[in-house]
């Protein structure tokens, strides 16, 4: 996501393809694991800051590039 690391997966990039209904459940459930974070490594609550971000993005532009906002 954000930090740089010597752990060969963080670089794979993975696509998939979901509805609008599974993103928004998706981003519901970063969300609520932001609010209900015990703790911890502080980079897993950065990675969870930009996920929520980037699903959010991706939630409304496919609502923009369908004429629904």
């Amino acid at each position: 996501m954000t930090k740089a690391s010597n752990n060969p997966e963080d670089n794979i990039e993975v696509h998939f393809t979901c509805n609008i209904q599974a993103l928004r459940k998706l981003h519901e459930c970063v969300e609520k694991c932001l609010k209900t974070w015990p703790g911890g490594n502080p980079q897993e609550q950065v990675d969870l800051e930009a996920l929520r971000q980037e699903l959010f993005i991706a939630r409304y532009s496919a609502l923009m590039d369908n004429n629904l906002l």
